[in-house]
């Protein structure tokens, strides 16, 4: 029988995460967790069809099911977890490097669930 300090010493981070990118990288899921809440929320107050594309210039062009509206939290995890990957594979590259591709990752994410706020309150 293994004891406890034998099984934590089996368990290896393969990747330690620089300090440097944790407060990036740990606000992009953040920010992704929020969406999937502000999505799960709102899903069950919307209406049967939404104007989630409502620049397009025909109504009928504009409105979509409202399980569309969960298109945010997947999108947003897709890029967190696309991100997430590339910091990985460029860790043992330049720092800042990779401190502004991680902060330019929040910034895109903010401006996803930004847009995701907005037509939630435009709906509701």
């Amino acid at each position: 029988m293994a004891t406890m300090a034998e099984f934590q010493s089996r368990i290896q981070w393969r990747w330690s995460i620089p300090k440097e990118l944790k407060t990036p990288l740990g606000s992009i899921y953040l920010i992704t967790m929020i969406s999937m809440l502000l999505s799960l929320s709102g899903y069950f107050r919307l209406q049967p069809v939404i104007p989630l594309f409502y620049t397009l210039p025909t109504p009928a062009q504009q409105l979509v099911a409202k399980e569309w509206i969960f298109l945010f939290p997947g999108l947003l995890l897709f890029i967190s977890a696309l991100h997430t990957t590339i910091s990985y594979k460029l860790q043992k590259e330049h720092t800042l490097l990779l401190q502004l591709f991680t902060w330019t990752s929040v910034g895109i994410v903010l401006t996803l669930i930004l847009s995701q706020i907005r037509i939630l309150m435009l709906v509701t």
